[in-house]
């Protein structure tokens, strides 16, 4: 039978669990405005009940309070990390994109692309009129150089941004690396509380936060399991086995980290790329970890893409050929088959099937069709060690770089390269047929620069070659022998060998070698404004066909808006391409970032449904446990009134 003051017991143990409750509500409303703060509740359970001696067998001895624990829901969080990749992916390209997107602005309140090329078509027809005017030429030279000043700026800015990604993938991996030593810190604190009976609520929320802002970054799988006895699986031990993976590799495993660790290129990738691009690598085992998998999402690979993405338009192709005395490789079956859109660096590192060599210069054959179209046909590459596997290579794949598939930096790089190649070169051939005013043959006006010594490279060589060619092909004896073999020419760069001048006609520079960073106009023609041609041949007097000649010039005004440059668009339609292609990938990455943060708002909701404070629920709690904290007073007040009687009044 219990004792005649259990009562007592029972109604303090009603008083301690609804202070308990009470005090886990005023926790919660002191929170309700700390991010990532999950509602925490009183777990109140009946105490065991007493065996007595009595008919009815048993008495309730109260209640107890088991935990104070937190709310959380696991399918809530696991869909929130999974959605939260998504958003961060989508967030920092669309941040990127719209810097690109600046970048080619073209309105009335800048002077882009289209008003300096049609400023250049309206100095040039003013020139035609008046050709002998050098005020006129200067007038149109310098509108020629603020042409190619434009590139550079662009190019430039391109390459700005690839540099500013890049600093920011290295912040973003020592930022990763920071949460996982975090995360793994607190696995420890948690553990320690737990083990001892208590439940680390505080730390469970700062490494919850810390799992969002990781889950931002990279898809991340994270789960927790019971540690059990070995020996006896139903046993929980008191603590918790806390992972978090990457496709399917550890970042965090308990108490242990594994850090990622970023390294500089020593080469380039892509011909325009900016130096120093980092890779990432696990750092206690010098493996690659490669953002561009399918099954990556989350700002990281957002920004690996919008450094590195060239739309698939890197060197592709099968070795065709070793010949490891000469260390050379041979690439057939290429994906770029014209000098426009080659956009692979003079050195570099090459990729047969999976395994990387180091090349220090390459070449590439072209041949020309009738129409005068050239296409490229093969490439050598020039590796100093070649090894047995790379011997027994031949109809392996092979590539230069990533195939990226996305519209990042080095994409618009490779298309205003490709406008100018294009551009410039039938500019360039129109002028070299010419005469200057001082009756000499006008050479290249449209030039580069090279990239070490910035000493000026023009194209007469090429031209030069190119007129070889049409020279053998007009000629009246020519056979077809001569006709191919004059077809055919090798373009060397780097470490490569200089083919046999006597089978292969080879030009000393290309425009391969001309980019939106180091074009411009020939330092001569800027010096003296004579320099350019607007006639072509002498007359009987051995001097031009008179200054009011303007036959070239004619030809000029055609590249503007008659000659299909590239894309199938004359000139003055370029920059419309490019806008579409900047514009249209933007506007589909604002449809994605508004339908992926419009669905983390509805699973924010669900998780708050759970995990929230409301301020009104908690309000209603508090009056709840208030009335029961007061009713076990009351019923130590009316047993103490008893107990009093009893003692006082009914003792003998």
């Amino acid at each position: 039978m219990p004792s005649q003051f259990f009562g007592l017991t029972i109604a303090g143990s009603g008083i301690t669990a609804y202070q308990a409750a009470i005090n886990a509500t005023a926790n919660n409303i002191a929170n309700v405005q700390k991010e990532g703060y999950s509602r925490q509740v009183a777990n109140i359970n009946s105490a065991d009940a007493l065996r007595v001696n009595t008919r009815y067998g048993s008495i309730g001895s109260g209640v107890s309070t088991d935990s104070i624990k937190q709310l959380r829901n696991e399918y809530y969080d696991r869909k929130y990390w999974e959605n939260q990749s998504r958003v961060g992916y989508y967030e920092d390209k669309l941040y990127y994109m719209s810097q690109i997107e600046e970048y080619f602005l073209d309105d009335d309140t800048i002077t882009g692309f289209t008003a300096l090329m049609t400023d250049m078509d309206n100095s040039l027809n003013e020139l035609k009129g008046n050709n002998a005017d050098e005020t006129e030429r200067k007038a149109f030279i310098s509108k020629c150089k603020s042409l190619t000043n434009y590139f550079n700026n662009v190019a430039n800015e391109l390459q700005s941004l690839q540099s500013g990604i890049n600093d920011q993938i290295k912040t973003t991996v020592e930022n990763v690396n920071s949460i996982l030593q975090k995360v793994s810190l607190l696995n420890k604190e948690i553990n320690v509380i737990e083990l001892q009976g208590g439940y680390a609520n505080e730390l469970r929320d700062q490494r919850n936060l810390l799992a969002d802002e990781l889950a931002s970054i990279m898809p991340v799988e994270i789960s927790e399991v019971e540690i059990v006895n070995s020996n006896d699986p139903d046993m929980y031990l008191g603590a918790h086995d806390y992972t978090i993976k990457i496709q399917g590799q550890y970042l965090v495993d308990g108490y242990d980290f594994y850090e990622l660790e970023c390294k500089a290129r020593e080469e380039l990738k892509n011909q325009s790329d900016t130096t120093g691009l980092y890779d990432i690598y696990w750092k206690t085992t010098g493996v690659s970890f490669s953002p561009y998998s399918n099954a990556m999402d989350g700002s990281l690979k957002a920004l690996f893409e919008m450094r590195d993405g060239n739309n698939n338009a890197n060197l592709q192709g099968k070795v065709a050929g070793v010949d490891p005395d000469k260390n050379m490789v041979t690439i057939t079956d290429c994906n770029i088959d014209s000098v426009f859109n080659l956009n692979l660096p003079e050195k570099g590192v090459i990729t047969i099937n999976n395994r990387e060599y180091e090349y220090d210069g390459f070449s590439y054959k072209t041949e020309i069709s009738k129409d005068g179209t050239e296409k490229v046909t093969e490439f050598q590459f020039h590796i100093p060690k070649v090894d047995d596997y790379l011997k027994n290579s031949t109809d392996k794949a092979a590539h230069i770089g990533d195939a990226v598939d996305c519209l990042g930096v080095p994409y618009y790089q490779n298309q205003l390269n490709a406008f100018l190649r294009s551009y410039t070169q039938k500019f360039n051939n129109i002028e070299e047929t010419g005469l200057m005013l001082d009756e000499e043959q006008m050479g290249a006006f449209f030039v580069g620069s090279d990239r070490m010594s910035g000493e000026e490279v023009d194209f007469s060589d090429y031209s030069n070659a190119y007129k070889t060619y049409l020279t053998v092909v007009n000629s009246s004896g020519a056979t077809d022998a001569q006709i191919e073999a004059a077809s055919k020419r090798i373009y060397t760069f780097g470490a490569m060998e200089t083919e046999d001048a006597a089978t292969n006609t080879a030009a000393s520079n290309t425009y391969y070698q001309l980019t939106a960073l180091n074009v411009g106009i020939a330092d001569a023609s800027l010096k003296n404004a004579r320099r350019f041609a607007t006639t072509a041949g002498p007359n009987n007097n051995g001097l031009a066909d008179g200054v009011d000649q303007a036959d070239l010039t004619v030809d000029l005004l055609k590249l503007y808006d008659e000659t299909t440059i590239v894309r199938g668009v004359k000139a003055k339609d370029f920059l419309q391409c490019i806008i579409d292609d900047v514009s249209v990938d933007t506007e589909e990455t604002k449809t994605f970032v508004d339908n992926f943060n419009a669905l983390k708002n509805s699973i924010q909701t669900q998780r708050d449904s759970v995990s929230g404070v409301d301020q009104d629920e908690e309000a209603l709690d508090l009056l709840k446990f208030q009335n029961a904290y007061n009713l076990s007073s009351k019923v130590i007040q009316v047993l103490s009134e008893i107990y009093d009687r009893l003692i006082l009044e009914t003792g003998v």
